[in-house]
């Protein structure tokens, strides 16, 4: 079906089907008939297009977002993402009560910001509510720059109490601006961590003026530049600043007053992030770091090390046909797993690469379950992974490079010299498909769908963190 709003939508209208259709279709044809261009799900989609991506089109053109307010609506997954979306993109949040919407637990769990706003009522106050679409809406964005969570995620519970009980309030209602370091050497998850407390449903609504994220590395390059990054994610505008202290300057005035969370990720130097622990008084930072001394003195520190036994087991099984469910494990299978992921030091980025062998043995080669943990467990040995710490760097970079092997034996000639190629570009970048394609094009004579093909395999291999 094609759009009939020729002109840009002012007003988004999101509800539940469920129990609030009538009521939208009603609102919509009266706003229109005032001259409010209005959009609404089941005039403006178009069959065959992603539907996200029209919802993501449409609130990036409206001004606000009218949120039809029934007890569907405050439960559906699509009504919160809607509105989470919106206020990413500054578009004013309206909520319009249908029914009582202050009973009940679904109340409850709506965040704090939307408990505290107006809440219109049509029938009493429609003049008031016609009048305030009418006129300018100017709210703060409220950014969410945290990438999903990779899709073999384990909750790592211990660690992440640990970082709720500094950033929230006993009530867990309220945030705290506190300094927090998750420190750690690489691969031990500390990234993954944060981003997991990031989507923690608690934390979004503590931090309800939004979540940052910068991630600085070993050589962050034009610090100015990922500044006004975040300058732009704050207040749309990129004004383009001659030199760090200004760009510094205009991101402290846009953090002041606002709960904001701001993670500061992969930090190598101190004086990397100084520009981004300026302001904020009532923001929170969350750091993660290899190293102890890159964090200030009054941060609130984190050691991330081994993942806790039934943890590292779940890692190693995630996703493999037969072990899908930990309770109906055997008790030689149980046996079996734990001493397989001691030998890996429970180390997440070990255990991440041996259950890529795992899925690729049982899922495609379809070979039993006991015979693939057996050649994983023969695997590692004959490569001479035995007992390591994994305090010791020498130790650590040794145990990666043995276990690295065993995945690579699985792929042939061809699919390891294109792996070997991605070394050109750095570290904890996000590459874009299109680029690994000329790459590989040039090099093996790929085209893209070779490209998305191998890409997916290395991904299934855990040999690309992310795909």
């Amino acid at each position: 079906m094609t759009s009939l709003n020729i002109r840009p939508p002012r007003v988004f209208i999101s509800y539940a089907r469920e129990d609030g259709e009538e009521f939208a279709r009603d609102l919509r044809e009266k706003l229109e008939a005032l001259d409010i261009p209005t959009w609404l799900d089941r005039f403006g989609l178009e069959g065959g297009r992603d539907w996200w991506l029209q919802i993501q089109e449409a609130l990036n053109k409206a001004e606000f977002l009218v949120l039809v307010m029934t007890p569907a609506a405050m439960l559906s997954a699509n009504v919160r993402k809607e509105w989470h979306y919106a206020r990413q993109r500054g578009v004013c949040v309206y909520p319009v009560m249908v029914v009582s919407a202050y009973e009940g637990e679904a109340f409850k769990s709506l965040p704090k910001w939307m408990r505290d706003v107006h809440f219109y009522n049509t029938q009493r106050e429609w003049d008031k509510f016609t009048k305030d679409l009418n006129e300018s809406c100017g709210v703060p964005r409220v950014p969410f720059m945290v990438e999903e969570l990779p899709r073999d995620y384990v909750p790592r519970l211990s660690e992440t109490e640990q970082v709720l009980v500094l950033l929230l309030s006993e009530t867990r209602e309220e945030p705290r601006a506190v300094t927090a370091g998750l420190r750690g050497a690489g691969g031990f998850g500390k990234t993954t961590l944060a981003k997991a407390i990031c989507h923690d449903e608690r934390v979004q609504q503590a931090f309800d003026d939004g979540i940052l994220w910068v991630t600085l590395g070993e050589q962050p390059g034009d610090l100015t530049g990922r500044v006004e990054d975040l300058i732009y994610i704050l207040s749309g505008n990129r004004p383009g600043f001659t030199g760090l202290d200004a760009a510094t300057a205009s991101l402290v005035e846009l953090l002041a007053e606002r709960d904001i969370l701001m993670v500061i990720d992969d930090v190598w130097n101190a004086a990397h992030m100084r520009p981004f622990m300026q302001g904020g008084p009532r923001c929170a930072r969350l750091i993660t770091t290899r190293n102890d001394a890159s964090l200030p003195n009054h941060a609130h520190r984190i050691e991330i090390e081994g993942m806790r036994r039934d943890e590292a087991v779940r890692l190693l099984t995630i996703g493999v046909s037969g072990l899908d469910e930990p309770e109906n494990f055997s008790a030689e299978q149980r046996l079996t797993l734990r001493e397989l992921s001691e030998q890996l030091g429970e180390w997440p980025l070990l255990l991440r690469l041996a259950n890529g062998v795992l899925r690729e043995r049982v899922n495609i080669h379809r070979q039993a379950l006991p015979d693939a943990l057996a050649y994983v467990a023969k695997a590692l040995q004959r490569h001479g992974l035995t007992a390591f710490d994994t305090r010791q760097p020498e130790d650590r970079g040794q145990a990666v490079a043995k276990t690295l092997n065993v995945s690579l034996e699985l792929l042939r000639e061809i699919e390891y010299d294109r792996f070997r190629e991605l070394v050109i570009f750095p570290e904890d970048t996000d590459i874009p498909l299109s680029t690994v394609a000329r790459l590989w094009g040039a090099t093996g004579g790929l085209d893209d769908f070779d490209t998305e093909s191998l890409c997916e395999r290395l991904y299934q291999l855990s040999l690309l963190s992310g795909f």
